[in-house]
């Protein structure tokens, strides 16, 4: 015996002006895996767009002023959504564009987020030059960076990376209690063990 909610319900922030593709890919991906539910949450603005593209998927428009992007403003909407709801797991970045508010948005929603998670796409940008706050994070985290956002990441070289993709990336899972999938031809996954 068994309904939707055995099977997890998934959180997927993101989304921007140009970038609505992602979120629609990581939310249905996450149903194509065997996640019962999957939602977007995502800038209002662009809300029509989920709504058209998105048949099983279900969204939550998030004010944003019209700017097209996540604020620091909505900040505390969004993680009061995501804790007392239902979902089992997020997916934060994915679409979420560049703008530097859209960035601390990410690393305060990381911050205070308290669910297992993966952080793709523009969350890893996000935590460029701001790794430490994995560190105290007690849930399951998973980054998926490719060469490039792992160099930004990291500040190795991608020369470096592609030297020793099995040891950054275990030191970098090792070191902030991450686990890690490096995607590059091979995808090395490394986990804090």
């Amino acid at each position: 015996m068994s309904h939707k909610y055995t099977f997890g319900h998934v959180a997927v922030i993101g989304g921007s002006t140009g970038k609505t593709g992602a979120p629609c890919m990581a939310a249905e991906s996450s149903l194509r895996v065997g996640a019962g539910l999957s939602t977007v949450i995502v800038p209002a603005s662009l809300n029509t767009i989920f709504e058209v593209k998105l048949t099983e998927t279900m969204s939550i428009p998030i004010e944003d002023s019209g700017k097209g992007h996540f604020g620091i403003e909505t900040i505390e909407e969004v993680v009061k959504i995501v804790e007392e709801g239902k979902f089992s797991a997020v997916v934060l970045g994915p679409g979420l564009g560049n703008e530097p508010e859209t960035y601390e948005f990410a690393r305060e929603i990381i911050k205070l987020i308290t669910k297992p998670s993966v952080i793709d796409a523009d969350g890893i940008n996000a935590l460029s030059g701001a790794l430490e706050i994995l560190k105290d994070k007690e849930q399951e985290i998973v980054i998926t960076p490719h060469i490039g956002e792992f160099s930004r990441l990291t500040g190795l070289s991608k020369e470096k990376i592609l030297e020793a993709p099995y040891e950054v990336a275990t030191e970098i899972a090792t070191k902030f209690g991450v686990n890690v999938v490096l995607k590059s031809g091979r995808t090395v996954v490394a986990t804090p063990t």
